[in-house]
């Protein structure tokens, strides 16, 4: 196989949700076709939005995931083993005429246009002259009160309330006439002609944790206005227990929340939950969730038809709900084995999964333990330090190598610009008996704002490395910098295309986890 691949861009059958870290579809059945034998089977333990699952499932084989988030069970399911759609396509046009029938009413005007978005603007209490301050009041970046002069903070934890102050119409028209603007204030906060459904868990709070900006007390249901959280409960009465459903009901819940701030007058590429956590911009938007329903449903079609016609005569896919530790011991009970385990553990600190799918998980009615979690996360309930990250890592390696059969590999895909993941990562698979044969880079096909705008300070991509089980070469600790040097050309002066070529040398020498922390404090 190449040293290098390029991921292509993931294909409408991979865009029924956005669930983070999906593989390329493309490089997955690269590697499938050269590591499995025909009709071999495949472990997924982090299965996430289920890409892995499908690939194999297209090629033939048997393949099994697991994962503890329930929104990455459910998307795992509904990719790998999809409905009919000459079953699922009419459930569909009845979800969505009800949605239609029940909702319309909640977002139409008196003079009978309809509600695109409404603008709010946050309003809080000033704390040193007791006035109420809205947010679009204050001028410049500093927000301070125009009575008293004091700064004052917008936000959800010291939210008085919002205002509706625009109304963008289904037309494109900008209204902000009283009349409009009264009208909608009343229907955002006090949405008539509809039964509430309460649809959340019996506990939708968020763990405290700075970092995803989720504080003491915050609720998924603070997250939305009266009137949107009314049409999300209805609509997630209306997906019912229909696991594609409740997977398009899910795409479109983050739509529908506080989360989407109101920027350039949206003429900047279309609202968008695009902080990596959960800010509620001073303002910000209420989205009819109509015409988003009717975009993930135009989705929905092409994706799942594409499915069933790929994956319709494949082996059938388990998806198990849980901790991989717990799962792969059952498997082990049942004496399940497997010719590949594809290995994309949590990326250390990198992405909260959990913590980022309460918004989902809870009206989903579903929570899992965050004591179970392979992550370092500074939370302030549960935390998780790199201690328990690296024990946990290692545990579920082992019982990888315990199913894996004889001449079997473990596929591991990861990247990270902090050594001591790479270190945790290397101690556990070399700890399992499992050496390097072969490392690969894999560029993105679309590369991150984040990575784009701090390219020496966020990987880009991932390795896809090649374990099997084998003896450990004893490189002695003073030819590590050598052999490092002599893989990184001399007019290589990209910091990251540096650090790859390093990496893949440290990898296919079988190096020990040390020296990943060596090189790093040496630069």
């Amino acid at each position: 196989m190449a040293d290098s691949f390029f991921a292509a861009k993931h294909p409408p059958e991979y865009r029924l949700h956005k669930y983070w870290a999906r593989k390329p579809h493309n490089v997955v059945a690269d590697f499938l076709r050269a590591l499995v034998p025909p009709g071999g089977a495949v472990l997924d333990p982090f299965c996430g939005s289920g890409v892995v699952l499908a690939e194999a499932r297209a090629l033939g084989l048997c393949a099994t995931g697991i994962d503890l988030n329930p929104a990455a069970a459910l998307i795992s399911r509904v990719t790998a083993d999809p409905p009919d759609p000459a079953a699922f396509f009419p459930a569909l046009d009845a979800f969505l005429a009800e949605a239609h029938a029940t909702l319309e009413p909640l977002y139409r005007l008196p003079d009978g246009d309809m509600v695109r978005y409404c603008v709010h603007a946050m309003r809080v209490t000033c704390p040193g002259c007791g006035r109420d301050v809205r947010a679009d009041e204050p001028r410049g970046r500093r927000r301070a009160c125009p009575t008293c002069g004091l700064r004052l903070r917008f936000n959800v934890q010291t939210l008085a309330g919002t205002d509706v102050i625009a109304v963008i119409t289904a037309d494109g028209l900008r209204r902000a006439d009283a009349e409009t603007l009264e009208h909608q204030n009343g229907m955002a906060y006090n949405p008539v002609g509809t039964q509430h459904a309460v649809s959340l868990s019996p506990d939708d709070s968020f763990l405290p944790n700075p970092r995803i900006l989720a504080f003491d007390g915050l609720h998924v249901a603070d997250l939305f206005t009266p009137r949107a959280l009314e049409a999300a409960c209805l609509l997630r009465k209306f997906a019912a227990e229909n696991p594609t459903l409740l997977a398009l009901f899910s795409a479109v819940l983050a739509g529908l929340s506080r989360l989407i701030a109101y920027r350039d007058g949206l003429t900047g590429g279309g609202p968008a939950w695009s902080v990596p956590g959960f800010w509620v911009a001073p303002i910000h938007i209420e989205h009819n969730p109509l015409p988003l329903l009717e975009s993930w449903a135009r989705r929905y079609r092409i994706g799942v038809a594409r499915l069933w016609d790929r994956l319709r005569d494949g082996p059938p896919v388990e998806v198990i709900r849980g901790a991989a530790q717990d799962a792969l011991r059952d498997l082990v009970r049942r004496g399940e084995s497997f010719d590949l385990v594809f290995f994309d553990p949590p990326y250390g600190d990198s992405v909260p999964y959990l913590e980022f799918s309460a918004l989902w998980n809870a009206f989903l009615r579903e929570r899992a333990d965050p004591d179970r979690e392979i992550v370092v996360s500074d939370r302030a309930a549960h935390p998780s330090g790199w201690v328990e990250y690296e024990a946990r890592l290692a545990e579920t390696v082992r019982l990888c190598e315990g199913v894996l059969r004889p001449g079997g590999a473990v596929l591991v895909t990861f990247n990270n610009l902090d050594g001591r993941a790479w270190s945790a990562l290397l101690r556990a698979l070399h700890g399992a008996g499992l050496r390097c044969e072969s490392a690969h880079y894999v560029a993105p096909a679309v590369i991150s704002a984040k990575a784009q705008f701090a390219p020496d300070g966020s990987y880009q991509g991932d390795f896809w490395c090649v374990f099997r089980r084998g003896p450990l070469p004893d490189v002695p600790a003073r030819e590590w910098p050598v052999l490092l040097h002599a893989a990184i050309p001399s007019d290589a002066d990209d910091p990251q295309r540096r650090r790859r070529l390093a990496l893949r040398a440290l990898l296919l020498a079988n190096l020990p986890a040390e020296a990943v922390l060596r090189c790093e404090s040496r630069g």
